[in-house]
């Protein structure tokens, strides 16, 4: 059923962008380069399907877990996204449909945001390398300005506190964040706003479907069932 929604929030990596392959290589490089035991594909996997950020990804495919220091977190991270920059435009590809999709919300006067838990200077970057910048109102990524210290998805603190306010949202019911993973879909609960499943993605099967999101695509042609462009 089409509804009235003016705010439309989109995740990134599995959602907009394929990113999967682009992200499993800097992984591997990244602990190949601090002389590591690559993680094994299932771990590689469930870090690049949870939607967590980074920072949390290293901690948990390291040996030392939770125990490894902030500094070499720190120095991990830079490390990876480095490589990550490096090998983007090689493998990184957009999903079928996102310009159309970007460019028909923005040609019906909608209001467009990207929400990620990657570097904020890699998805601008990114946006920019598929002319998707044009059609985006709002980048909200780790290391973004307007975030400072705020937490990331699935905290409701980058849409109560920026997004909300940034564009004078009144009604929650007129916004709708479309990701692929449990931490997009919980973060919309959080927000008290509506969902969108992208299954298409990366995201784990079954811890998405138990947070019922309001719509399900499985591809960007799909939104057509949910807005009119």
């Amino acid at each position: 059923m089409k509804t009235t929604l003016n705010y439309f929030l989109f995740d990134y990596d599995g959602t907009l962008c394929h990113t999967h392959d682009t992200i499993n290589r800097a992984i591997i490089e990244t602990f190949k380069a601090y002389h590591l035991d690559v993680p094994a594909e299932e771990q590689r996997l469930q870090a690049i399907g949870s939607g967590s950020t980074i920072y949390q990804a290293i901690r948990a495919m390291h040996p030392m877990g939770k125990t490894l220091p902030i500094e070499q977190v720190n120095s991990m991270v830079n490390s990876y996204r480095a490589i990550y920059t490096d090998i983007d435009t090689q493998y990184t590809t957009l999903f079928g449909g996102a310009a159309t999709l970007l460019s028909g919300l923005k040609a019906k006067g909608k209001i467009v945001a990207v929400l990620s838990n990657k570097g904020f200077q890699t998805v601008t970057k990114s946006l920019r390398s598929f002319d998707l910048e044009q059609y985006t109102d709002l980048l909200i990524a780790d290391g973004s300005p307007v975030m400072k210290d705020l937490n990331m998805k699935p905290d409701p603190a980058s849409y109560v506190s920026v997004i909300k306010k940034h564009f004078r949202i009144e009604a929650d019911s007129e916004v709708l964040m479309t990701g692929d993973t449990y931490s997009d879909l919980l973060f919309a609960k959080n927000c008290g706003i509506k969902s969108c499943w992208a299954s298409y993605g990366y995201g784990n099967q079954q811890a998405c479907k138990s947070l019922n999101p309001d719509y399900q695509i499985t591809s960007l042609k799909d939104f057509d069932k949910i807005v009119s462009l």
